[in-house]
């Protein structure tokens, strides 16, 4: 068993207050998604993250049917809990990432502030 940490790339960002709702459908996804194609490993058992990295696209097809809608284009897995806050978003692969957190209170600012007009 190994601790993996799955980052979500969702090209539009209207779209990632929806995925952000969803985490539970996500996360039971991803586990459907390994319990089909087990990690790979390398020979001293860590995660082959470069095998994974292939595997990304394959991994937002789960995610998107789960969701019910296009939205992520790319699933890229760190090995270990990983939390964004702790400087792991500066090492990724992509040049801007938020956490959920972020999104979902941004997303509701802005529909009290709707719902106020």
């Amino acid at each position: 068993m190994h601790a993996m940490t799955p980052i979500l790339v969702v090209p539009v960002a209207k779209n990632s207050p929806l995925v952000c709702q969803r985490a539970p459908r996500v996360s039971e996804a991803l586990l459907r998604y390994f319990m089909q194609n087990p990690a790979p490993v390398d020979k001293t058992r860590r995660l082959d993250v470069d095998s994974l990295t292939k595997q990304s696209v394959a991994m937002a097809a789960f995610v998107n049917t789960s969701i019910g809608i296009d939205a992520v284009s790319n699933v890229y897995v760190i090995e270990g809990n990983k939390a964004l806050t702790t400087g792991v978003a500066a090492r990724l692969p992509f040049s801007n990432t938020t956490a959920c957190g972020t999104v979902l209170n941004e997303y509701e600012k802005q529909v009290q502030e709707m719902l106020k007009n």
